[in-house]
């Protein structure tokens, strides 16, 4: 996660420290569910149309680490040096003859507007909350935990094949007790994503594959950090 105002200086080191170009742009909803206790992310359009499903990622090597916290003299409170979180993972988009699927595709259809598994609280769109059509279907309002809506910008590096995902996220947790009413928690904020190669065997026994994985985060907030340094008075 970055501050919004870091959003144009990481938008320059893609594009002029690391050659990336913008490849894509995108608009969507990401739903996390859970049945029978295991955790899906559902993908939708920005008009809540069903994409796709994809089992949750499962991390099998996780590290958050806060690069150089110092305390700030003048404030006497910590710095807002951004988490780099490192993670490697598999995750699979979901079978459509899975029951889950199923369930959620034949919501969708029975749905006049489409909109099966989240719908907007009213016409000014700023709120969604579970889908009748779900409820209907025998799901409890409380199977939906977090939904996100992403504005990102995907750029690409062929040479390193190295990805950067910038993302506006406006995130709604904490279903409320009327789910007519939808989410209590709603927060804005803004994450940079960067995705390396995939971890082939040959990969995982070269040093220098395990050395870059780290020093792509750790060289990105060392940007980001000087940015700030030389924006102070």
């Amino acid at each position: 996660m970055i501050e919004r105002h870091h959003t144009s200086w990481a938008k320059e080191y893609a594009e002029k420290r690391l050659g990336m170009t913008l490849i894509r742009e995108s608009t969507s909803y990401q739903v996390s569910i859970v049945n029978q206790s295991f955790e899906y992310n559902i993908r939708l359009t920005d008009d809540l149309q069903l994409e796709k499903i994809k089992t949750r990622p499962s991390r099998w090597f996780s590290a958050t680490l806060k690069m150089r916290q110092e305390m700030d003299d003048e404030s006497y409170m910590m710095d807002s040096t951004p988490d780099i979180r490192f993670y490697v993972s598999t995750t699979e988009n979901l079978s459509k003859t899975d029951s889950l699927y199923v369930k959620l595709a034949t919501c969708c259809k029975n749905a006049p507007d489409g909109r099966g598994i989240i719908e907007f609280c009213d016409e000014t769109r700023e709120k969604v909350r579970i889908s009748r059509h779900l409820v209907d279907a025998g799901e409890s309002p409380a199977c939906i935990g977090t939904v996100r809506h992403v504005r990102g910008a995907t750029y690409f590096s062929s040479e390193t094949e190295t990805q950067l995902s910038l993302m506006h996220i406006r995130e709604f947790g904490i279903p409320d007790r009327n789910p007519q009413d939808g989410f209590m928690s709603v927060r804005d904020k803004v994450e940079a994503e960067f995705q390396l190669p995939p971890l082939t065997p040959e990969r995982r026994v070269m040093p220098m594959f395990a050395r870059n994985f780290l020093d792509t985060g750790m060289k990105f907030v060392d940007f980001l950090r000087t940015q700030a340094d030389l924006e102070m008075p």
